[in-house]
């Protein structure tokens, strides 16, 4: 979703490779990577409620944008408005969009290492696995909302959501509480949607729109691509 701007200090500027490999490193036994926005440079649900919505979708995005809501409510009362079938947006996504391209490498490099990957999306969620697959990467757990067309009617479930609070569509403070059980672990994000992902963390790295997340017990490192990650996060193998 479009960031919401917050009182959260900001992260020092993009820093050179050596700057960002440099200091202690901190050993993980996995990683949770955000979708939208990180592992694709685009928000891609954003574009696609942009595209088969139009102006509307901004005009009911400013609630979010101003923290009066969360991303569930937003995410359901824009989806609602989507009349095109599931296929029709995936085939768009692909035809419009595609992720990072360092991203299979990465994948590569965490499963050689022995890294536990996740993604982790709060959109739409039916462009994900089709986006990884036509990158060539199969296999990765990924937890997302669904988004579903029944009889004419839009509608967006939320299997991964937090049982008692209503605020995100994908819970990422679960997402990451449930997986740290195995060992400690590093996300990466880029912003507001995945300040909560990253406050349950060891280690963060901050792509792109870096200033909404958290700068708590554990460092943060600001990030140029995914490659980055992969010095200080698993130099020392899993936790």
């Amino acid at each position: 979703m479009r960031w919401k701007r917050t009182g959260v200090a900001a992260l020092a500027s993009v820093r050179e490779p050596e700057d960002l490999m440099a200091g202690s490193r901190v050993p993980v036994h996995s990683i949770v990577v955000d979708f939208d926005g990180t592992i694709c440079p685009v928000d891609v649900s954003d574009a696609i409620m942009d595209a088969f919505v139009g102006p509307p979708a901004r005009e009911l995005d400013l609630q979010y944008e101003r923290g009066e809501i969360g991303s569930r409510e937003n995410l359901i009362r824009i989806g609602s408005r989507i009349e095109a079938e599931p296929a029709e947006l995936r085939s768009w996504a692909l035809a419009h969009h595609q992720v990072e391209p360092t991203f299979p490498s990465f994948v590569e490099w965490s499963r050689a290492v022995g890294l536990e990957l996740t993604v982790v999306s709060d959109g739409l969620g039916l462009h994900v696995e089709p986006m990884l697959e036509a990158a060539g990467v199969f296999g990765l757990p990924v937890i997302t909302n669904r988004f579903e067309v029944d009889s004419g009617a839009a509608r967006l479930e939320f299997p991964a959501g937090h049982p008692q609070c209503r605020e995100c569509g994908t819970c990422k403070m679960l997402a990451v509480t449930t997986i740290r059980r195995l060992g400690p672990v590093a996300y990466v994000g880029d912003g507001h949607s995945d300040r909560y992902g990253a406050l349950y963390s060891d280690l963060v790295f901050a792509k792109g729109h870096h200033r909404t997340l958290p700068r708590g017990r554990h460092p943060v490192r600001a990030l140029v691509d995914l490659r980055r990650c992969a010095g200080e996060a698993g130099s020392a193998g899993p936790g």
